[in-house]
């Protein structure tokens, strides 16, 4: 989004205005950040600089030596030279936006959301995902699913077949399910306007907070190749349900073909790597394509939860971590489907239910149990399930406060998967689900047989 847009305005016009968005800009700075500035633009430092500070006054000091300098040449350059250099310019400046961030954000629960996450939770393990050669396409698209996800060659891999693809689906994992809400959340906030989003930022939001340099490039890494993927990943299908408009009760089409998102623009690194397109960005430019964000954004669409930072904050790097945030996305999703039944014990989910809908990043639980030590499931099991007790997420009732044991000590397996849990919401998400029970309208139930068969079968769903 140019600052100064190309107008009949002169040449210095321009530059003059770009200038001043500028300073404007180092106005809002640190008053030690603003004096850098100044000494920059008079006297512009070397590649040296290495604090944090002096890279933030370097990047606001060299657009501004950068148009002083156009403007003292402006007559020396010709006509393409000086749409080429304003262009230069403008893009040096839309760099210097400021960043948007979150405080929190919601888990999505809707059939779009669902179908996403079940495919990037499963992207590590290509389970569910197959290919179609002659399309130049890799999709995911399972019976748990209504809707298809797609992922499309860029212009420059129509030469090279899939293998692309699936190095780029190889590389998501659950931890993209919370990515995907957190940027969202920014985006959202944007009122259809594209933002700069910090993808160390991003990283931190989703529970990656190793600090040490090497890790923070990988991390960073991770966060760039989910964008990147949003930009290619097409969900297709419509919802099961029909959705109606209050007051009109004119159906809403619910049908949808888009990607996530388009990666406007980057910014790399002040000192990056000899060869700049192996850099690895550290903003960009990230704008919601408006059928995601009717999707997210209609009220009479939208199905979430609540504190989606609050999972995403839990640790990943060891089983129990990776298990209770996984749980919890599950447990989240049947609240918000089922949520006066969910209450009162009406109904009441599997533990492969939880389990399976999004697989762990680590120490899934299909390998565990198929192990020679099968019954470090039930100690994740029960470390998840007192996380999300800390956390005010679970109850400390039911389960949670004492997990059952198998009936057998061999061949116990499947039995403790299908095995019902009680799992209540806790502190911090009861109210919320409370509230969906209350917009829910009540439903004559089925005669006592049928309706526990009838719940049983929703459940699976």
């Amino acid at each position: 989004m140019a600052v100064v847009s190309e107008s009949e305005q002169g040449f210095d016009a321009q530059v003059r205005g770009l200038l001043t968005a500028i300073e404007k800009l180092v106005a809002d700075l640190a008053p030690a950040t603003r004096e850098l500035v100044e000494q920059y633009r008079k006297h512009p430092p070397g590649r040296n600089a290495q604090s944090r500070q002096q890279q933030a006054a370097g990047r606001f000091a060299f657009p501004l030596c950068y148009g002083d300098l156009l403007r003292q040449q402006k007559d020396e350059l010709t006509p393409e030279q000086a749409r080429e250099y304003l262009g230069l310019l403008t893009e040096f400046v839309n760099r210097l936006q400021p960043s948007a961030t979150a405080d929190g954000y919601d888990v999505h629960t809707s059939q779009e959301t669902s179908a996403l996450f079940r495919a990037v939770s499963r992207g590590h393990g290509e389970e569910g995902w197959k290919a179609d050669e002659r399309a130049g396409e890799v999709y995911f698209d399972d019976a748990q699913s209504k809707h298809a996800v797609v992922v499309k060659r860029t212009a420059a891999e129509l030469d090279l077949g899939v293998d692309p693809l699936w190095e780029l689906v190889h590389k998501m994992d659950a931890d993209c399910t919370f990515a995907f809400m957190y940027i969202a959340a920014v985006l959202l906030k944007q009122d259809g306007a594209e933002a700069w989003l910090d993808l160390n930022d991003i990283a931190e939001k989703i529970g990656m907070t190793r600090r040490e340099v090497k890790n923070r490039e990988e991390q960073r890494r991770k966060v760039w190749t989910f964008l990147q993927f949003g930009e290619r990943a097409w969900v297709r299908g419509a919802r099961s349900v029909p959705y109606h408009e209050k007051g009109t009760r004119n159906r809403i089409d619910t049908r949808i073909d888009a990607r996530l998102w388009a990666v406007m623009s980057v910014e790399r690194p002040a000192q990056g790597a000899l060869w700049t397109a192996a850099e690895i960005p550290v903003r960009a430019s990230v704008s919601l394509t408006r059928e995601w964000r009717a999707r997210l954004s209609n009220p009479q669409l939208a199905q979430y939860l609540p504190m989606g930072e609050l999972l995403g904050a839990i640790k990943a790097r060891q089983p129990s971590g990776a298990w209770a945030r996984v749980i919890g996305l599950a447990l989240a999703e049947f609240w918000r489907r089922h949520p006066r039944e969910a209450l009162d014990g009406a109904l009441q989910p599997t533990r492969r239910e939880l389990l399976e809908r999004y697989p762990a990043k680590v120490a899934p639980y299909t390998q565990i149990l198929a192990s020679d030590t099968p019954h470090r499931a039930l100690t994740y099991w029960r470390q998840a399930l007192r996380v999300l007790v800390g956390e005010g997420f679970l109850a400390d009732e039911g389960e949670a406060k004492k997990p059952a044991e198998p009936a057998k000590r061999q061949g116990w397996q499947e039995a403790w998967l299908d095995q019902i849990v009680s799992l209540l919401p806790g502190p911090k998400m009861r109210e919320s689900v409370e509230a969906c029970a209350r917009a829910r309208p009540v439903k004559a139930l089925p005669a006592s047989g049928e309706a526990q068969r009838s719940r049983r079968k929703k459940a699976t769903v």
